[in-house]
């Protein structure tokens, strides 16, 4: 975050996620310019815990599958967002936030002493709850995430 100009932005996303086409960041852009008090957004995805952030009408992995629900969703939705609000935390499978937001809260901190990454989205969430600040999904933006492949191998969380 320090290589980020002040009045930047930063896209986190997880590894194993893949964007749809290559005219996402419009959806962000228009999203930025649209809220304006919004400094951090999120969007829509095939497996998640966080049944906010969830699209789940196709559970397989045909990416042309998949390209067709995100150009649907973009279509139908574009950059109109929701706000994200509990019970359901951020899923951190794509996080797009204001660096001068980052610096409000302090930086990514984790959610408990057993890892330094797992959780961090939803401690940035808690973040942002305290200090009034809101994070909306992006209904227009739908990406693929394998997330182990639709098994429920929970490993990595031990």
């Amino acid at each position: 975050m320090e290589l980020i100009p002040e009045d930047g932005w930063a896209l986190f996303r997880d590894a194993d996620t893949l964007f749809l086409d290559s005219h996402y960041n419009e959806l962000f852009e228009n999203a930025i310019l649209n809220y304006p008090d919004t400094h951090c957004f999120t969007g829509l995805t095939n497996r998640i815990n966080n049944k906010f952030q969830l699209h789940d009408e196709y559970k397989g992995d045909d990416i042309n599958i998949h390209r067709k629900i995100a150009s649907k969703l973009k279509e139908k939705n574009g950059y109109e967002c929701e706000e994200l609000v509990l019970p359901y935390y951020l899923s951190g499978f794509c996080i797009l936030i204001k660096k001068s937001l980052w610096k409000k809260i302090k930086g990514f901190k984790p959610w408990n002493n057993k890892s330094k990454i797992l959780g961090v989205d939803n401690k940035l969430h808690k973040d942002l709850i305290e200090h009034n600040e809101s994070i909306k999904v992006i209904k227009g933006l739908y990406m693929y995430h394998w997330y182990r492949g639709g098994t429920t191998n929970k490993t990595h969380l031990l």
